[in-house]
């Protein structure tokens, strides 16, 4: 699995300034992952390791579009992509 590198203050300083931000996501994905960790039962979900993409697939979300800052780059050319195993 690959996940694309989220644009931030961080990223804008560090990582290629505003150029580098059409390669990226918004970190809108992180704010609905974590209403959806946050808004479940916590016993179960306490003491896991969680992916934004994965989260949110398993919440039904199917269209990541809208976390690409450039949508014709959404699936290839994305910036930072690490790989997670």
């Amino acid at each position: 699995m690959f996940s694309p590198a989220i644009y931030t203050a961080a990223m804008e300083m560090l990582g290629g300034g505003p150029a580098v931000k059409s390669q990226c996501r918004s970190p809108e994905i992180m704010a609905d992952a974590a209403y959806a960790i946050l808004t479940k039962d916590s016993r179960q979900e306490t003491g896991n390791f969680y992916i934004d993409d994965v989260v949110l697939q398993k919440n039904g979300v199917t269209d990541f579009s809208k976390y690409a800052y450039d949508k014709g780059l959404f699936t290839e050319g994305l910036a930072g992509n690490i790989h997670i195993q």
